[in-house]
C-alpha cells in the first residue's frame, strides 16, 4: 500500500494506483475480469470494495429490523396502555395521574 505526505497530510495514495492501472488496462483492451485475475492490487481493492458494501447493506437491514423491533414494541405498549385507560374511570385516572385534572381559576 502506497501512501504519500503532501503539504504535511497522510494521504493514500492506492486508489490513485488502482485508478491508473486500471484505465492502462482498459486503454490496452484488457477486460475486467482478465484484470483482476492478473493485477494483485486491482483484486484486493475491488474485493475491499465489494465487502463494505455488503457489510453496509448488513448494517442498513440491520437498523431495519431494529427500527422495526421498535415500533412493533411501542405499538404494543400503547395498545396496553389504551387497554388499561378503558377499563378505569375518569376519577382513577385523575388519581393515577394519567390525565390532567381539571385546574380551578383563580378569579
Amino acid at each position: 500500500m502506497a501512501y504519500s505526505y503532501s503539504r504535511g497530510y497522510y494521504k493514500d495514495t492506492r486508489g490513485d494506483e488502482v485508478a491508473t492501472a486500471v484505465l492502462e488496462a482498459y486503454a490496452k483492451g484488457i477486460e475486467f475480469d482478465a484484470l483482476l485475475t492478473k493485477n494483485k492490487q486491482v483484486r484486493t481493492y475491488w474485493n475491499q470494495i465489494q465487502s463494505e458494501k455488503i457489510r453496509a447493506e448488513q448494517m442498513r437491514e440491520k437498523e431495519r429490523q431494529r427500527q422495526a423491533k421498535l415500533a412493533e414494541r411501542r405499538a404494543i405498549e400503547q395498545a396496553q396502555k389504551e387497554e388499561v385507560m378503558a377499563k378505569l374511570s375518569k376519577e382513577e385516572l385523575e388519581a393515577f395521574g394519567l390525565i390532567n385534572k381539571k385546574r380551578a381559576s383563580k378569579r
